[in-house]
């Protein structure tokens, strides 16, 4: 069995047991990138019924949001590969840059606190 069969065969088991225990569809949560693209269209191919979401933070690159519209555009006018997909994006409420800018915190520093914390991880 090659990858894209073992994982197409998991998504199937992970949403049988998904509908059984929850009665509710599996979520493929979608950012935009590339590992997200693969996954959705396994998603598509594995035929079992599933929602999409995508959670706007206001960070992501113009051209990563486009990405995003489009897809989620053609999700809902096919409907999924079994008709039974739901796409949504979801916005928040506030912009990350409105929280730092609350805190009065310069956005050279921000972007040095955020780095600080990537070189962490």
């Amino acid at each position: 069995m090659d990858k894209e069969q073992k994982a197409i065969e998991r998504i199937k088991l992970a949403s049988q047991l998904s509908l059984q225990k929850y009665g509710k569809p599996l979520i493929c949560t979608y950012s935009g990138g590339k590992d997200s693209d693969v996954l959705l269209e396994l998603f598509k191919r594995s035929g079992v019924p599933f929602e999409a979401h995508n959670s706007h933070t206001t960070v992501d690159a113009p051209e990563t949001v486009y990405h995003i519209r489009k897809v989620f555009h053609d999700l809902e006018n096919e409907g999924g590969a079994s008709k039974d997909c739901d796409a949504e994006i979801q916005r928040r409420k506030y912009k990350h840059v409105e929280t730092y800018s609350n805190k009065k915190i310069p956005a050279n520093t921000i972007s040095a606190l955020l780095l600080q914390h990537l070189k962490r991880t």
